[in-house]
């Protein structure tokens, strides 16, 4: 626009005027910059209605051509990672390579073309070579056959474990693995095994994936309390998912050994509280309960009333809780924001003293993850964005913003560096220079006001000078939520809840192997089979846990 191009030639600097002028000016120049923005909203709102108006009419509105433009980018991984490496590392050595186990050994003699008359024959040189071979297998089993008058009944050698029906174990760990870390859907992966000459057909595909008695849901559980283990901390995300045609929210709990997947029809938080416990809710009335429900705002006449229900520390069902709850407000569509406290209260109750409990959640600013662990922290990655995000028209302004980001991150590096090695002083230094970098005043409005809001976050910004063993982003969980974002692209939505219930327990399987480094067909043949030769991913999280460097850290000032 005409107008953006003439703010932002404005060059003029304040601090080149005395300090009531600089007052004025930097007080014009934030209301030009609003004014701005507010036309550019004004803007694009009209052409809305414009496209609105001609759709109605029949007509097409404006093309919806996305402007291929620097400030569409909020990401700050440019910012985040540089100079994160020492520039005195010794050089990499050459790549070396692999030492493949050769199968097959084939003997070339024949002479090459055009081969001068005066060649001299030097020995053998050897050429490694890999090749797939895909080779469909039908096994003819002769069952011993046994009858019993008595009873009336035959009886059959029984078949090797994992071979149930046509299929064998190859075909099913085939199938999972191709459909998860492929992310095939059911017709593709169809289509290739046929190609590959076995006869099966899309719904026998889908029953080998939504198995009901698979080990993947056995497997889902365990890897959940093995990741409880794991840390004393845990991340947590969510994306949209489709189930019947609804909306509904696929949530990632996982920290940098394990990922877990639930899928329900809600976000708040008496859902955050059941994903976190594994994925059934529970409820208790004792002191932590009453205290979360006045913290929360629920009057004490009905904290009260509750005490006289649950006079002693008890854990109880959702069903005896809308009980009480039916019976304190008969009226169900009122009284709806005390219904919600004390659910909540009493899951966040039982949830702290459950064996599921972590100390720490990391999340982003959503209120439904306030209150549920006694520490939680926030992303520095979120947090930043909220500055990348900032458009400003005037060139000074500009300049401003990019240097303030540069310091940003430049603080965002020196916390990565404490976290390898944390120490009493370096904790002050850190505390003290957040202090100075989000006090500042820049003259930006806008930037300002950001700075304040996230000057306001310190506790949950800084936790990490307590707990370094803790992340400084949540990365980890919006990668691992990518899965179901993959898959809701690929097949869209489910038909019912066990399929979606088979989804997690797929995605929690391949996704925490992939984070061990654990061959997804390999494992899946050996859960199959029952040969178990293989760790199980439990086992493995643990240990991969017990050997990390990162220890919790105890400040002795």
């Amino acid at each position: 626009m005409i107008f953006k191009t003439k703010i932002s030639k404005i060059t003029i600097e304040p601090d080149d005027f005395p300090d009531e002028i600089k007052k004025q000016i930097n007080c014009i120049l934030n209301i030009i910059e609003s004014q701005g923005s507010r036309i550019a909203e004004l803007e694009a709102d009209k052409q809305s209605l414009k496209d609105e108006i001609n759709r109605l009419k029949g007509e097409q509105g404006k093309p919806n051509i996305r402007a291929n433009t620097k400030n569409s980018d909020i990401s700050s991984e440019d910012e985040r990672r540089s100079n994160t490496k020492p520039t005195n590392l010794p050089k990499k050595k050459a790549k070396t390579k692999r030492n493949h186990k050769v199968d097959q050994e084939v003997r070339l003699s024949e002479k090459p073309n055009n081969l001068p008359e005066d060649a001299i024959y030097k020995g053998i040189h050897e050429t490694i070579t890999n090749d797939l071979v895909i080779k469909r297998v039908t096994i003819k089993f002769k069952r011993s056959v046994w009858y019993s008058p008595s009873l009336n009944k035959t009886y059959y050698s029984p078949l090797p474990n994992g071979y149930k029906g046509e299929y064998g174990p190859g075909v099913r760990s085939f199938v999972l693995s191709a459909y998860e870390d492929g992310t095939m859907s059911q017709g593709p992966l169809t289509r290739l095994l046929n190609h590959l000459g076995i006869s099966i057909v899309q719904s026998t595909v889908n029953r080998m994936l939504n198995d009901p008695k698979s080990f993947i849901y056995k497997e889902k559980q365990n890897i959940i309390y093995a990741g409880k283990l794991s840390s004393q901390y845990q991340q947590t995300d969510d994306t949209g998912s489709r189930v019947r045609g609804k909306n509904w929210y696929t949530h990632i709990v996982c920290n940098k050994f394990f990922s877990t997947f639930f899928t329900r029809p809600r976000k708040d938080r008496l859902t955050i509280t059941e994903v976190l416990a594994g994925g059934t809710n529970s409820f208790r009335f004792n002191k932590l309960t009453f205290d979360i429900m006045e913290s929360c705002g629920l009057p004490i006449k009905s904290i009260n009333l509750l005490k006289e229900e649950y006079k002693t520390d008890q854990k109880v069902m959702r069903e005896d809780v809308d009980q009480v709850l039916n019976k304190f407000y008969p009226d169900p569509y009122k009284h709806t924001t005390n219904r919600k406290i004390i659910l909540e209260s009493a899951a966040i109750s039982a949830y702290r003293q459950s064996e599921y409990h972590a100390k720490i959640l990391m999340g982003d600013l959503a209120g439904q993850f306030d209150r549920i662990t006694v520490l939680r922290a926030l992303c520095w990655v979120h947090e930043g964005r909220f500055y990348k995000k900032l458009n400003p028209m005037i060139g000074r302004y500009r300049t401003i913003l990019k240097d303030f980001i540069t310091d940003f991150w430049r603080f965002y590096r020196k916390l990565c560096s404490y976290r390898k090695n944390p120490t009493d002083i370096d904790k002050k230094v850190l505390n003290t220079a957040f202090d100075e970098l989000f006090s500042r005043s820049t003259g930006y409005d806008d930037l300002d006001k950001l700075i304040s809001k996230t000057r306001s976050r310190k506790q949950v910004l800084l936790l990490v000078l307590d707990h370094p063993e803790i992340e400084l982003h949540n990365n980890d969980c919006e990668s691992g939520i990518r899965a179901q974002v993959r898959r809701r692209d690929v097949s869209l939505h489910n038909q019912n809840e066990k399929g979606v219930e088979a989804k997690d327990a797929r995605m929690t399987l391949s996704q925490t192997a992939k984070k061990l480094g654990v061959n997804l067909y390999e494992y899946t043949y050996d859960r199959i089979t029952q040969k178990f030769q293989m760790p199980a991913l439990a086992d493995l999280i643990i240990e991969k846990a017990s050997l990390d460097k990162l220890v919790p850290y105890t400040d002795t000032s």
